[in-house]
């Protein structure tokens, strides 16, 4: 098939969507498709910084875009509308079998056109829960405002394409709950399983060579991280991952753990804020905001921490969950959206209500108890087997080629906004 893939978000833009894009992109060319994808340009000197190492399998095309100004996070972008006679060239000579659109901004919206102009199917993948978000982008609105007209947009969007992909069953529900009516498939991410060794709980004799060279590597980057015990978060620094929460676990548990260091990987609206904050209580070298690093160095700080800590209560899916537990770190995380079907109980871990007690807690029997970690160690290893990218693009394809075949059949008849 020839997959045409369009976002307003990816490299070097760093979050769940662009993992997301790239991962399945590259497991569909693995697996014998075409896939082209359309993004935004970003400035000369991100790319550099960014994306110099990246190579891809697939086709990207990249278009003209500008900052949004209102929204309080600088790297958000769209695709100047002077670009739409390019990207509908670019689509008529990819001659697209599919569309799949995983915004629903600036670019999806010219896909969604197209594709209603040319007859082509075309699909969406609902990455975010926009309801929980709007006032962060539109604080003016009232709130409740704000709720109906997110999900209002939505509905709209989403009834006009030919079906729907969410990360996990949480938001398929609350699609349905919007009255989305186009046929809405649950389909994890997945994690490609081959860049994260395991670790497995007590690490045999053979592997002390090795984990020592991990942490060598660490260490020699984050001198101030050397001889510390370490709590690991990985994501956007920004209020919807609640990483405020965080400051407060740190604050409870430093006194009762010596040596301890909470670790935050990623960048974004809160990262001077918490920086700021750290300076100012002297916790420069134990609470570490060290922003954007490799996948390859993020691979490395999953196998040398002692607990990945994720308290976001608004995750559609959570990836870093997944690369975590695969990689043999325990997990603590607060039980909301995705974080519920992933972990599905105390699996690889514990999974906790939004409630300070309750989640420092887990994460200090975790410190403390090393027979408790190796079984919580080597149960994520087993368990986050299920969320590998091998079986999430068997059940992608299987989707495309449902959507394709039933427009065929005319039987696709999106609604018009």
């Amino acid at each position: 098939m020839n997959i045409a893939y369009l976002s307003d978000t990816f490299w070097p833009r760093i979050n769940g969507v662009t993992i997301s894009v790239e991962t399945f992109a590259t497991a569909l060319v693995n697996a014998g498709h075409n896939v082209l994808l359309l993004v935004p340009d970003y400035k000369t000197e991100d790319r550099k910084t960014q994306e110099k190492d990246r190579t891809y399998n697939f086709t990207v095309h990249r278009y003209s875009s500008y900052q949004l100004i209102l929204t309080p996070d600088k790297e958000d972008r769209l695709v100047s509308p002077v670009q739409k006679k390019h990207i509908w060239n670019d689509l008529d000579k990819f001659q697209p079998d599919l569309v799949h659109v995983q915004t629903e901004f600036s670019l999806g919206r010219k896909g969604a056109r197209y594709c209603k102009e040319r007859g082509v199917p075309w699909i969406a993948t609902s990455h975010t829960y926009f309801e929980k978000y709007v006032n962060l982008y539109f604080p003016w609105v009232p709130h409740s405002l704000g709720r109906w007209l997110a999900r209002r947009s939505q509905r709209n969007f989403y009834n006009s394409s030919c079906g729907v992909i969410t990360p996990t069953s949480q938001m398929k529900r609350v699609l349905e709950e919007y009255e989305v009516s186009v046929p809405i498939r649950s389909i994890p991410t997945g994690v490609n399983s081959r860049r994260f060794p395991v670790r497995p709980g007590g690490e045999p004799p053979a592997e002390a060579e090795e984990q020592q060279r991990l942490e060598r590597e660490v260490t020699n980057r984050f001198p101030s991280l050397s001889g510390r015990r370490r709590l690991l978060f990985v994501g956007r620094v920004a209020h919807e991952k609640n990483v405020n929460f965080l400051v407060e676990t740190h604050k409870r548990l430093r006194d009762k753990v010596s040596g301890l260091t909470t670790v935050l990987v990623g960048n974004g609206p809160e990262f001077e804020y918490l920086k700021a904050l750290a300076r100012g209580r002297e916790w420069e070298d134990e609470f570490l905001l060290i922003g954007y690093q490799s996948p390859d160095f993020i691979s490395m700080l999953y196998r040398t921490s002692d607990v990945f800590v994720f308290p976001s209560t608004t995750e559609t899916q959570g990836l870093v969950t997944i690369e975590a537990m695969l990689s043999g770190l325990p997990v603590v995380a607060v039980g909301r959206m995705g974080t519920c079907e992933i972990m599905n109980g105390d699996n690889g871990g514990f999974m906790t209500e939004p409630d300070l007690d309750e989640f420092t807690s887990r994460v200090y029997q975790l410190l403390v108890d090393r027979k408790l970690w190796q079984e919580k160690s080597a149960e994520a290893c087993r368990y986050a087997q299920y969320w590998t990218i091998d079986r999430s693009v068997e059940m992608l394809q299987d989707f495309y080629r449902e959507v394709i075949n039933r427009h065929h059949l005319n039987h696709c008849s999106p609604k018009s906004n």
